[in-house]
């Protein structure tokens, strides 16, 4: 389960890099002003898109701006977009590769991001974005005997075997907390309900708090919540096992 995990979330990882490489793209960066140089980007990003089987792919300036977007023929398209408050722009345009989780602000689509800087490290010109759809593979939990659900950095279920899940937070978040992802918009505003998953006893293999344990969901039987990091990231697995008939 672990391995199939990271395997789809690293299928990708060669895809914003590739950008990079593309003259079109460099070409655009220097003259983003161009129509002409626009609808090329756009054209190249939308076959890239297609052969990779993203949701879609796009091009920020330094400054958080969409200058080309594979989605650009949508009425919704991204194309002109303000993204600069979003952490996966801010990693990049600071050198860094980034990786978030968030549910999509024009069409509130949840998905993964991946980004990466353009051009010098130090002080990129801009930004490639990555957005992956993960629901084949949370298809594929749905068909195993035990339940999974996968929690981010937050403590947010972002990805589960039983969808009513999704966006349900498996500890408290303070007012700190909330305000801070409303401005970020990481989740677009959903109202981030507790998970009422309840410890009912700590298995001595493990630390109190995160270790394999006996759990309860809402009245339910006990179940045994086996834990796995996800090499690379703040993500925790979670493997829940009903006990009933060991």
């Amino acid at each position: 389960m672990l391995s199939d995990l990271e395997s789809e979330l690293a299928r990708y990882d060669y895809v914003p890099s590739l950008l990079s490489l593309d003259a079109r793209i460099d070409a655009l960066l220097r003259q983003p002003a161009s129509p002409e140089r626009v609808s090329q980007a756009n054209a190249y990003l939308a076959a890239l898109n297609g052969r990779a089987g993203t949701r879609v792919i796009y091009l920020l300036d330094a400054r958080g701006k969409v200058l080309a977007t594979s989605n650009y023929q949508r009425p919704d398209s991204y194309l002109g977009e303000d993204l600069s408050f979003r952490p996966y722009f801010r990693a990049a345009v600071e050198g860094q590769l980034g990786r978030f989780y968030g549910v999509g602000t024009t069409r509130s689509e949840s998905g993964y991001y991946l980004s990466a800087p353009l051009g010098d490290r130090d002080r990129p010109v801009g930004v490639a974005v990555v957005k992956i759809g993960l629901e084949p593979l949370e298809n594929r939990w749905q068909g195993n005997d035990s339940q999974m659900l996968l929690a981010d950095e937050n403590g947010v279920v972002i990805l589960a075997s039983d969808p009513s899940w999704k966006l349900a937070a498996l500890r408290p978040l303070s007012d700190e907390q909330r305000a801070r992802l409303d401005r970020s918009l990481q989740y677009n505003r959903a109202p981030l309900p507790q998970l009422a998953l309840s410890t009912v006893r700590p298995l001595s293999n493990g630390p109190a708090q995160g270790g394999d344990a006996l759990v309860r969901l809402r009245q339910g039987p006990p179940m045994l919540a086996q834990h796995l990091a996800l090499p690379g990231t703040d993500w925790d697995l979670t493997l829940l096992t009903n006990t009933s008939q060991a």
